[in-house]
């Protein structure tokens, strides 16, 4: 088991046991998507499906990250409708792109990567626009490092974004056969990226502290 996957359970285990804390905030959800995605990742490593059911998982845990984090932005972004309205859009135009990719049987294997790609731009993006709010917030009660919104941001940017270089430099990478520490470049970044993002929502869901209804949650 690699050391992603270690990340990936212990993320669903804490925000699991810290879910009554977060049952009301854009964590909600977090438990049941990390808990999904560590069943199938455990599922590949043990029983290594055909290349036809792999892409699948990956293709179905792709379209759960395309709700799983929009949500999440979308409950950050309440006080912001337009950008609620924006995150609306691009995640039914993406979810409609995924479905349609589905039934296109002779190309859903070979191009399913690139629905990753364009996820990872998109989420991204919106992650940028909310650390971009964030340092403009007049509000300076709380620290960045505190804010649970912040770290979420955090790993979710530099994941989504590494993600989307790894497979530009794809072809590049596999036709040179670059490695780091003996481990292929394109499998590397990937399982680093994502012991990062774990650690970071697992950061969020420790830091997170409920509010009273009647305030507007920023993710702190």
């Amino acid at each position: 088991m690699q050391i992603a996957n270690i990340a990936e359970i212990c993320a669903c285990i804490i925000s699991a046991f810290y879910y009554n804390k977060i049952k009301n905030s854009f964590l909600k959800w977090l438990p049941l998507y990390l808990l999904y995605v560590s069943a199938f990742d455990f599922f590949i490593h043990y029983t290594v499906p055909s290349p036809r059911i792999n892409a699948l998982i990956y293709f179905s845990i792709t379209m759960l990250s395309i709700i799983f984090y929009n949500n999440c932005f979308y409950k950050l972004f309440q006080h912001i409708k337009k950008i609620q309205n924006l995150i609306i859009i691009l995640s039914s135009l993406l979810f409609l792109a995924g479905f349609l990719l589905f039934f296109s049987a002779e190309t859903f294997q070979r191009n399913s990567y690139y629905l990753l790609i364009v996820v990872g731009i998109e989420v991204s993006a919106i992650a940028c626009i909310y650390l971009y709010n964030l340092f403009l917030s007049d509000d300076l009660q709380v620290l960045l490092i505190k804010q649970s919104g912040f770290w979420m941001s955090a790993g979710v940017l530099l994941f989504f974004s590494g993600i989307c270089f790894t497979f530009a430099i794809s072809p590049i990478a596999i036709k040179y056969n670059l490695k780091i520490f003996d481990t292929y470049l394109v499998w590397f970044i990937p399982r680093t990226l994502s012991v990062i993002l774990y650690s970071s929502l697992t950061v969020a869901v420790v830091l997170y502290k409920p509010k009273p209804k009647n305030n507007i949650e920023h993710g702190r």
